[in-house]
């Protein structure tokens, strides 16, 4: 739905998710619905709570180790862009190492799940590019 930049209903689709999760026990998956929450309220303007709800995604999905952390940090990189650059480069740098490490432990007869990490770090790169 983000792709599709139907924004609205990202938000409630990300919202029910996190509702889903908390229910079942499932932090990461509440973070991870968080993290997405933040980038559809940036989108919606409503970037204070966008900030907010990525940085809590971050913390929560680095509490628990989280492979997925990733995913926070380009929502934080995403949406503090225009009110706290720093923090932005940071998450974006931190999510790129990450799937540099991820994409660097797979052996290399594993081309295509290399490649769909290779494809993932792409579009944290290129706003690290554009920010720093």
């Amino acid at each position: 739905l983000l792709a599709d930049k139907n924004f609205a209903a990202a938000r409630d689709a990300s919202r029910e998710a996190a509702d889903i999760a908390q229910l079942l026990g499932n932090r990461d998956g509440t973070a991870l619905a968080l993290a997405e929450n933040a980038q559809a309220l940036f989108a919606l303007n409503q970037k204070k709570v966008a900030l907010t709800q990525a940085r809590e995604s971050v913390t929560s999905l680095t509490a628990s180790g989280s492979g997925e952390l990733w995913r926070a940090q380009f929502a934080l990189g995403q949406v503090a862009r225009e009110t706290d650059k720093a923090a932005a480069i940071a998450a974006l740098r931190e999510a790129v190492a990450a799937l540099k490490a991820i994409h660097d432990q797979l052996s290399p007869d594993q081309t295509e799940r290399r490649q769909r990490i290779a494809n993932a770090r792409a579009a944290p790169a290129k706003l690290l590019l554009e920010l720093s």
